[in-house]
């Protein structure tokens, strides 16, 4: 699920995490560093110019996250790379459950 408009994404994962999360493609990231010239980037470069470039959207809300007692990871795969905030959610208590999400729809991608 989109939280606002500038790309958060807030997932529940059936190991009863819900994460709030936002992340590049790695095709994306390489047509900006190479600005259309064929290149043959390496995978490591182009992962560490991902992280880079999400850090100014990451930064707004990492002391938010952080405080509401999520945990910083980064996820990396071959077509992609995410900062990740994770927090741990009880399935069995379902309004617990909703309020977290509420609460992530409510603070996440709303700051301008």
């Amino acid at each position: 699920m989109e939280l606002g408009s500038d790309g958060w994404l807030l997932e529940v994962r059936p190991e009863g995490k819900v994460l709030c999360q936002y992340g590049v493609s790695l095709e994306e990231v390489m047509a900006l560093m190479s600005d259309g010239t064929p290149e043959d980037l390496g995978t490591d470069e182009v992962a560490k110019q991902a992280k880079y470039f999400l850090q100014p959207a990451v930064s707004r809300y990492r002391a938010l996250l952080l405080q509401s007692g999520f945990v910083e990871e980064t996820e990396m795969t071959d077509e992609f790379v995410a900062v990740t905030f994770a927090r741990a959610a009880d399935f069995r208590d379902r309004i617990k459950l909703e309020d977290l999400l509420r609460w992530c729809r409510k603070h996440i991608g709303k700051i301008s």
